[in-house]
């Protein structure tokens, strides 16, 4: 009886491990994915900065948040996943439309924080960033899904 309770307590106690963004929530879960949608006809580069301060600036989390730089080919889409712990602060810190030559416009993003703004970050959630351009190249954004 008492291995049996034993048992029940450890499979209780790694299922609140695993769900939402506890402690271990990083080690265990699924975490946060992030999405890259190119619906140009040319290559974005594209910095992504996150941190897991909800409340660091802008400025701060360009200059000392985590990056990754993914390569997104025209008309297609790039995803990365990290732990919900680490993403409480997310934003395309810079993005390059790769016209001619590696030449051409760029663009930044808002900070997305956990719980906050629109769409919202949420833990163990998704987050799209869709980059655009018009017809004549020079006009390239990016909006947050």
């Amino acid at each position: 009886m008492f291995k049996m309770k034993r048992a029940l307590f450890g499979l209780l106690l790694a299922s609140s491990l695993v769900s939402g963004c506890g402690q271990f929530g990083d080690l265990l879960g699924p975490g946060t994915l992030v999405t890259l949608v190119n619906n140009g006809d040319f290559d974005v580069i594209a910095t992504v900065a996150f941190s897991d301060d909800p409340n660091i600036s802008e400025s701060d989390l360009i200059d000392s948040g985590s990056e990754i730089e993914l390569t997104i080919p025209a008309n297609d889409t790039r995803s990365f996943r990290r732990g919900c712990l680490s993403m409480r602060a997310v934003m395309v810190e810079n993005a390059e439309l790769q016209v001619i030559g590696g030449f051409g416009p760029s663009t930044r993003s808002e900070v997305i924080r956990e719980g906050q703004g629109n769409p919202q970050m949420i833990c163990q959630g998704f987050l799209s960033f869709t980059f655009d351009h018009n017809d004549s190249t020079l006009d390239f954004d990016v909006t947050a899904d």
